[in-house]
This record gives structure tokens, C-alpha cells and sequence, in this order.
């Protein structure tokens, strides 16, 4: 009798209890253990994403123009219509689905466990493409740090030939120096992109078995796990040291302070750009500021 007991217990709860499924709810460390995953996995790719997003900014609002238009960067970087492209394996093959910038605050932010269809929209926002995603992406932030430290290597002798520092810009540089991280796509054609993958994705699958919350939670793990996206992040974890070097030279550029030529007389000095190509154009850009 107290197993038949037992088992009637059971049978009600089932009944009364549909929603606890998988046993998620009776060991909600597994999301907590998630969040804490994401952000300690996908720290320096964050801050790498934030710097060369500050990097592109400054060249565009330092040469007269605005902020870039953050999705349309990087749906450049993703299809390579920009002109770092052609130094990008992945661009072997562009991207053409309407893949969209996603912020890191998708990953790092993820809200406290309140109720599971809140956990189900907030990890849904991480896509299946995130090996793609940070294919492009590490190999985008490896070819903008070496662009920037050629520029300030060769800033070093402005007087050797062409000079990185010290000109106001052509309008022809300027557009040059913003082309090189603007993208080429207008905001309708990526659009138009994004509603067709969507479209194509539809025609090919099934509703399949229904989403829940540890579903969610074991396929974001296993897209940690996909090897595509640890050897990424590790990319960027060697990074780190390349983009805090760069930090300080840019900020010491600023200040009047990274050459010896800076140094030796008053600041500002020069005041015509006498050509170079969008890094060159770029470093001006800083130094004008300071």
C-alpha cells in the first residue's frame, strides 16, 4: 500500500506539475552555471569586440563624421564587402543569410532565473551560428589590431616618406579611411537578406519537440563545446595583450607622448596631411585630437 501511495503521488504531480520538465527546475544551477560559463568564456572576446568597435568610431568622428551604424559594420565584416576582406580566410566563402550583429550583452547580461519561458527567450537570442559568427568576427579584430599597430609603427618617422601624422585629409582619404570599416550594404538589402534566411530556414524545418528551458540550456553548452568556437575564443584570448599594448600607445598618441618627435615640440606641429592610406589617415585623425 505505501508504494501504491507513492506512485499515486507521482501520477498527480505529473498531472498537476506538466511544466517541470527535464528536471530543470530541481537543479536551476545548471542556467546559473551557464551564465557564469558565458561570461568567463567570452570575456576578451567582449572586450576585443568593444575595442575595435572604439577604434572605428574615433577614425570616423576624428575625420568629420559620425558614429558608425554598429549592424551595418558588421554586416559588412560577415558578407566582406569591406576592404579588409581580402585578408580574412573566412571571406573565401561570404556570408550571404542576413546574419545581424548581435551585442555582448546577450551574452553577458543574462537575467536572473524568474520563470522559464523568460530563460527561453533570453537564450534564444543566441544563435546557431555562433561559430560562424565568431569566425568572422576574431579574424575581423586580428586584421583591424595589425592594421592599427602598422600605422603607429609607422608613425614613429613621419618624416620618412609618407607621413601618418600631421595633414588635413582629402575628402577622396577621408572616404578611404571610412570605407575600409564601412559597410556596403544598405539597411533594406540587409533586410531583404535577413526575411530570405529566415524564409529558406522555414521551408526546410520541423517544429520538432518543444523548446524548454534545459533544452535551451544544453544547446548553448554544446555550441561552447563546438571546437569552431573554442579555437575563436581562444584567438582572442591571445589577442588580449596586442589590444592593451595598442590602448595605451593610443591613448600616449593623444596625449602627445608615444614619439620622441611628439615630445620634442609643442603639439599640433604639423597641420597638413600629405597622403597615406585609411590607417595613415586614421592615426592623424587621433593625433589632431589631442
Amino acid at each position: 500500500m505505501f508504494l501504491a501511495g507513492i506512485f499515486v503521488l507521482m501520477t498527480l504531480h505529473w498531472f498537476l506539475f506538466p511544466g517541470v520538465k527535464e528536471g530543470f527546475f530541481d537543479d536551476p544551477g545548471a542556467y546559473d552555471a551557464l551564465r557564469g560559463r558565458l561570461r568567463k568564456e567570452l570575456a576578451d572576446y567582449c572586450r576585443i569586440s568593444g575595442f575595435v568597435r572604439e577604434q572605428v568610431n574615433e577614425m570616423q568622428k576624428g575625420m568629420g563624421g559620425g558614429s558608425s551604424d554598429i549592424s551595418q559594420m558588421y554586416t559588412a565584416v560577415y558578407q566582406c564587402t569591406d576592404q579588409l576582406a581580402s585578408t580574412r580566410p573566412s571571406c573565401s566563402s561570404p556570408n550571404i543569410t542576413g546574419m545581424r550583429f548581435i551585442p555582448c550583452s546577450v551574452f553577458m547580461d543574462l537575467p536572473d532565473w524568474t520563470d522559464e519561458q523568460e530563460v527561453i527567450r533570453n537564450l534564444r537570442k543566441i544563435k546557431d551560428d555562433l561559430p560562424e559568427r565568431l569566425r568572422r568576427e576574431s579574424e575581423w579584430f586580428k586584421g583591424s589590431i595589425k592594421k592599427l599597430q602598422e600605422g603607429l609603427a609607422a608613425g614613429a618617422n613621419p618624416a620618412a616618406g609618407s607621413n601618418p601624422v600631421g595633414v588635413a585629409p582629402t575628402a577622396d582619404q577621408i572616404k578611404s579611411a571610412a570605407e575600409g570599416f564601412s559597410g556596403q550594404c544598405s539597411a533594406e538589402a540587409t533586410e531583404y537578406l535577413r526575411r530570405k534566411a529566415l524564409e529558406d530556414e522555414a521551408k526546410s524545418c520541423s517544429p520538432g519537440a518543444p523548446v524548454t528551458a534545459g533544452s535551451e540550456v544544453a544547446r548553448v553548452n554544446a555550441l561552447l563545446d563546438n571546437p569552431s568556437v573554442k579555437n575563436s575564443v581562444s584567438q582572442c584570448n591571445g589577442m588580449m595583450a596586442q589590444m592593451l599594448k595598442l590602448q595605451s600607445d593610443l591613448e600616449k598618441l593623444k596625449n602627445g607622448s608615444l614619439y620622441d618627435w611628439q615630445k620634442d615640440g609643442p603639439k599640433k606641429a604639423y597641420t597638413k596631411f600629405e597622403g597615406g592610406d585609411r590607417t595613415q589617415a586614421f592615426i592623424f585623425s587621433l593625433q589632431q585630437n589631442q
